[in-house]
């Protein structure tokens, strides 16, 4: 359709790598055979549209054109034949030439797409780029903090060979500064010089999760940009890791300064004792800049203060206070074209009375984006705790995607001991029969499953509160925020009986027991009445997978 046309070329970006055109001239239609030329062309009452065609015509010859050049552009003059206008007999050698032609010409952008984003299939690309691209979010919708950034520049600018190191409670704001400060320090240093900028935000991405391959892609980094000899040469042992991440930071120069951005320490794994912070150097070799953060009242906080004693290094972030809070909350109304009336932002002036932690506005700001100035009163409440909000935003999830099914998936998240992958979600899910009698109440499904598409529209209305890391080799979803977990545990887990049901679900997927095998399910009395089902029980094979204690190859003892 001319919709797709537009969508597809003449909208699209750099269409010439991505498109092509086939233009079919059809000669001597068949006019009389008005259900057959009808396919071809646009007719109304019996005679050619002269309307659409002067529009295809500027389409075809003129906008498509002006798009794509003329080597992407293949046009083709066939003869009308026999009752129905293309015959495969009469007109094979243009079907064969047209067949080849879109094949070769397809093939070859596939491969030159290939080739050109070759670079993304590197892991430590992707790993760098991620977390950039997170700082770059982050910082786009950052206000206010000028103390906080002036220290950091102030930091920056001298010989002050110690981290910098900020810390506020959960939700106050820390990764938001942390993002700016990335946007920013390149601005703040000399024309001189070139700082490398190592940013990671920990906790958001498999190789940031946990200690080992956190200082591995540190190290391979640094490598790149001093030294690429050294790549691929870091030890796999942890405690001569820990020796060789410090060793690399001595690589940095005057002129080429290393300043490395991590956020969060207290998202890492406690594998390999990544709290104790052997790893970490409290003392920096010279032209080297560490700027950390993490929540109070955790274990880094107390063995951080035994390292670095020098309480000028601590920056409390606070949070927001409500003439902050309030204006953020505009702006970023703002940056989606919103607003509010004055009652509506006399609420949230006094929500923001209660609380002002970024995370609290955020979750405000997630609650306001969606009202109406037509909105009733009732329909326009705020909370005055981060709790409060986090279970409004379940209330409207369930709302959404149906309480059942909300309500269980985020159960077994929670319950998880280091979360779990997307596909064991599903496959949980899948085995759940309260669940799946509450989606399939209007039909009965060939294959007894969650369609994966519910789980997905899920995930995106919780953006930023659930995400990826690394967990026994598997990248899993786990809470980002400790509020989150501990909201879903006070909403979904004060039923004993359904937190033991949710933990021996858990428990029976990994032991195995339905991999392969068919759950019997009961049919509802609701199920039996609209489908005529006169058996009170089925079996269904969840396509689950087995999990076998070792994996063995059939060909080898291996």
């Amino acid at each position: 359709t001319e919709r797709e046309v537009i969508h597809g070329i003449l909208g699209a970006e750099n269409p010439n790598d991505h498109c092509l055109c086939y233009v079919r001239h059809i000669q001597n239609i068949n006019i009389n055979q008005t259900n057959t030329a009808s396919k071809f062309t646009d007719i109304v009452l019996k005679q050619v549209n002269a309307e659409a065609q002067k529009l295809l015509a500027n389409l075809r010859d003129e906008r498509v054109p002006s798009k794509l050049c003329a080597k992407n552009i293949r046009r083709s003059n066939v003869e009308w034949s026999g009752r129905e206008g293309m015959d495969i007999h009469a007109h094979a050698g243009y079907l064969k030439e047209f067949c080849k032609d879109f094949y070769s010409s397809i093939t070859n952008m596939v491969d030159n797409a290939m080739r050109k984003y070759d670079k993304y299939r590197d892991g430590s690309f992707c790993e760098i780029l991620q977390h950039l691209y997170n700082g770059k979010i982050g910082a786009e919708m950052f206000f206010g903090r000028i103390q906080e950034l002036q220290i950091a520049k102030q930091y920056l600018q001298s010989d002050n060979c110690l981290p910098l190191i900020f810390c506020g409670e959960n939700g106050c704001g820390k990764t938001s500064v942390m993002a700016k400060i990335a946007t920013e320090c390149r601005k703040w240093m000399t024309d001189a010089i070139e700082p490398v900028l190592i940013l990671r935000f920990l906790g958001t991405s498999p190789d940031s999760s946990s200690i080992a391959p956190l200082l591995t892609s540190l190290c391979e980094q640094i490598a790149h940009n001093y030294n690429p000899m050294l790549k691929t040469q870091c030890p796999t042992e942890v405690s001569k890791l820990f020796l060789y991440y410090k060793k690399m930071m001595t690589l940095a120069t005057r002129d080429k300064p290393l300043i490395m951005i991590l956020d969060s320490l207290d998202q890492l794994s406690k594998i390999d004792s990544a709290e104790e912070l052997l790893w970490f150097p409290p003392q920096m070799p010279p032209n080297v800049k560490l700027i950390v953060s993490f929540s109070t009242d955790t274990t880094i906080e107390a063995n951080m203060h035994k390292l670095v004693e020098n309480k000028n290094q601590y920056v409390l972030v606070p949070s927001l206070g409500p003439e902050l809070g309030a204006e953020v909350i505009q702006k970023w109304l703002k940056a989606i074209g919103r607003t509010l009336t004055n009652r509506q932002m006399d609420i949230v002036n006094k929500a923001l009375g209660y609380c002002t932690l970024p995370l609290f506005s955020k979750l405000v700001y997630a609650t306001v984006a969606r009202w109406k100035s037509y909105s009733k009163p009732q329909d326009t409440i705020l909370f005055k705790s981060v709790q409060q909000s986090v279970h409004a935003l379940f209330d409207r999830t369930e709302g959404h995607h149906g309480k059942l099914l909300v309500s269980h998936a985020l159960s077994y998240i929670t319950a998880a001991r280091s979360g779990l992958s997307d596909s064991e979600l599903e496959d949980l899910i899948s085995l759940d029969d309260k669940v799946l009698d509450d989606i399939y109440q209007y039909h009965l499904p060939p294959v007894r499953r969650i369609p994966p598409l519910l789980w997905s529209r899920i995930r995106a209305d919780l953006p930023g509160y659930l995400s990826e890391r690394a967990a026994d080799g598997v990248i899993v979803l786990n809470w980002y925020h400790k509020q989150f977990r501990t909201a879903a545990e006070e909403r979904y887990f004060k039923n004993l009986n359904h937190l033991q049901n949710t933990h021996s679900a858990i428990a029976d997927y990994f032991l195995g027991i339905w991999g392969g095998v068919p759950k019997p399910y009961q049919y509802t009395d609701l199920q039996k009445q609209r489908f005529g089902v006169i058996e009170n029980e089925g079996l269904a094979d969840r396509k689950v997978p087995k999990q076998p204690n070792i994996f063995r190859s059939s060909d080898s003892d291996q």
